[in-house]
């Protein structure tokens, strides 16, 4: 059975959504190198199996990445290290996501309080 043009375009489809996962399983278990090599080697034979079925059918399999993810190397409490300057809780919010934190200050003597010790932290 040969697939038709609405079906080779929804093969395409969901390799694309089933790379974007390794993104989200990547950020939420980088502490577990264990867990990662796991869903790595399961994609590794989705993809390999995959590019066969798409090879059987004469579907041209593309990959494509949007970002390259590198390891995290260690990580640093920031939300700890602010709770230190003697701020209040309500001068401030924060959103965690990895890999970055946004900070909003509802006073300046916030801003010129936090954003020097964030300055200063190594990269």
């Amino acid at each position: 059975m040969m697939f038709g043009p609405i079906d080779r375009l929804c093969v395409c489809l969901i390799s694309a959504l089933e790379l974007r996962s390794l993104d989200k399983s990547q950020r939420w278990n980088l502490d577990n190198p264990t867990k990662v090599a796991m869903y790595y080697a399961n994609l590794d034979r989705f993809v390999e199996e995959h590019h066969s079925n798409c090879h059987e059918f004469g579907v041209t399999l593309m990959l494509l990445s949007g970002h390259r993810m590198e390891p995290f190397i260690g990580s640093i409490d920031l939300i700890g290290r602010v709770r230190t300057l003697g701020i209040s809780r309500d001068e401030y919010i924060f959103f965690v996501e990895a890999p970055k934190v946004r900070f909003s200050f509802y006073t300046e003597r916030v801003r010129k309080t936090i954003v020097p010790m964030l300055s200063a932290l190594s990269r």
